[in-house]
């Protein structure tokens, strides 16, 4: 058999290999040799044996790999605050379901490091889809930090937690995959000082709701503490630079809840519920036989709402049926 003819019998069967397994192993076939040509250019190579007669099915290059290689690369940035390595993950058309375009992604990124230089990232990808150039990753987030300041009340150094729950959209331009938006799912944040670090703090809100539709905040604690505790709930709707409302602190009832009922944006923006609690231990001052009140803990908790607007539905119309020709 001629060099010319054998060559592209091997190349036709390596498509076909390849195709198989969800991939296109590009291969230019010249004179080198065949085998060497296939194990370069494929990173899980088709592997043919050496009288390149018979093929022996193997795994080819797959997507996944390389974005399961840029979510690592992803977590790798975050933990060493390597901001720039983190950029080159992004597109610059990046946007988020809160209207972030990359620029204030970026500026948030900045701000938690200036405020918890320590944390620390972990993600998990629960779900990989992949449609040519186009990918999906649902992906579980957690993080941990301490403030890089102590209290003044306190005295203590805060605890931030961080659960979300993402839905990461990406695009391959070229050979190189990139994040070109996110939908976050759920998010839930806690920030804990003193005696709230280990009370069992929890607030409850709806993940999804629909615009201009009420809806209603939890914060609860165990009971045996809510007589020493106040607490606060606000609404507030996400955006950058956060545009905050004060506080109005109220007891907690006898079985440990404060409650409030809200009422969605009805331009579908999404909202924060924050809410606040302070510990006050009462102080007998032996100098003066009055009481004192001290406040031994403190902690803030979000929880992230998403707010729907509902599209106009068109009702159906049924089609007359066809007459039939006579």
């Amino acid at each position: 058999m001629k060099l010319k003819t054998f060559s592209i019998t091997v190349l036709t069967l390596t498509l076909l290999i390849c195709s198989n397994s969800f991939c296109f192993c590009n291969v230019d076939i010249t004179d080198e040799s065949i085998e060497t040509k296939l194990k370069t250019h494929c990173s899980s190579f088709c592997d043919f044996n050496k009288n390149n007669t018979t093929p022996v099915k193997a795994p080819c290059y797959d997507s996944t790999a390389e974005i399961k290689q840029l979510f690592n690369e992803q977590k790798n940035c975050l933990n060493t605050s390597n901001i720039e390595g983190l950029k080159k993950i992004y597109s610059d058309d990046y946007i988020s379901n809160d209207g972030f375009n990359k620029a204030t992604l970026f500026n948030l990124y900045q701000d938690t490091l200036k405020n918890h230089p320590d944390i620390k990232y972990d993600v998990l990808i629960s779900k990989l889809s992949v449609e040519g150039n186009y990918a999906t990753v649902k992906a579980i987030n957690k993080s941990t930090a301490t403030t890089a300041e102590k209290s003044n009340i306190t005295g203590d150094n805060g605890l931030l937690n961080i659960d979300m729950e993402t839905i990461f959209y990406l695009k391959k331009t070229g050979a190189e995959w990139k994040i070109v938006a996110e939908q976050t799912i759920s998010e839930k944040t806690s920030l804990l000082y003193g005696d709230c670090k280990n009370v069992g703090i929890q607030l409850f809100a709806p993940e999804y709701i629909c615009a201009n539709t009420e809806y209603t905040a939890t914060l609860k604690m165990p009971a045996k503490y809510a007589k020493y505790a106040m607490g606060s709930i606000k609404k507030e709707l996400i955006t950058y630079p956060a545009q905050e409302t004060p506080d109005i602190f109220k007891g907690f009832d006898s079985i440990g809840l404060v409650e409030r009922i809200f009422k969605s944006n009805a331009k579908g923006n999404n909202e924060t519920i924050a809410a606040s609690v302070a510990f006050a231990l009462p102080k007998i001052d032996k100098s003066t036989n009055n009481i004192d009140i001290q406040i031994s803990g403190l902690g803030v908790l979000l929880q992230r709402v998403n707010v729907i607007v509902p599209q106009p539905q068109t009702p159906q119309v049924d089609q007359p049926a066809a007459t039939a020709q006579k």
